[in-house]
């Protein structure tokens, strides 16, 4: 906990929330392991899956048609379809634009005589850049653990999580690409934030 804590691996409360308390994020001491291979098939699928939303996000026709029960019923939706609409009859969204995504994936494992497993893809964010902090810190918290129990061979296993570098570099390069000296780079942070150092 303490080291979670010293690391900035570290939320606020939902049910107590409190602004001048930190508390550490839920995490695992040890990673799960998984075969290799369908790792590397995960990382080989993912610039794949980030096309496919690119086109989905940029084809009015598929998003209208898929979402025009959907943004009566639910207000977020709703909502964030209006801000589309807008942006789109003043002449937007620009040509540039970037996808942030975050693949949660699950690895599902059979065992009816022989040996099978493959991911299964959970979700797909692609609202938010959160936890682009605390994915490679629970992975910098693992390897403290592993290496203080003694496995320090199974460090190499261990891949690097690069979200955090690949998201903020993501947004240097748009900025760069907009070519705009002028512009800036916002962040919308909610009144009420649990997700504290992620952010910060």
């Amino acid at each position: 906990k303490d080291f979670a804590l010293m690391h900035g691996i570290c939320m606020r409360k939902k049910d107590k929330f409190d602004r001048d308390a930190l508390h550490f994020a839920p995490f695992v001491l040890f990673p799960t392991p998984f075969p290799r291979d369908e790792f590397n098939k995960a990382v080989e699928l993912q610039p794949i899956l980030n096309e496919l939303m690119h086109q989905v996000a940029h084809d009015y026709d598929f998003l209208a048609e898929s979402l025009k029960h959907t943004i009566k019923v639910d207000e977020f939706t709703g909502r964030l379809w209006e801000i589309y609409e807008t942006i789109r009859s003043e002449g937007g969204p620009s040509q540039l634009s970037l996808g942030m995504l975050r693949s949660d994936l699950m690895l599902d494992q059979h065992n009816s005589g022989r040996s099978f497993c493959s991911w299964k893809q959970v979700e797909l964010n692609t609202i938010a850049s959160g936890f682009g902090w605390l994915g490679p810190a629970s992975g910098i918290l693992q390897r403290y653990v592993v290496a203080e129990a003694g496995h320090s061979e199974l460090l190499e296993d261990m891949p690097e999580n690069e979200a955090l570098s690949g998201l903020a570099g993501g947004l240097v390069e748009a900025w760069k690409l907009y070519d705009k000296p002028e512009a800036v780079i916002m962040f919308l942070i909610e009144d009420v934030t649990y997700n504290i150092c992620d952010q910060k």
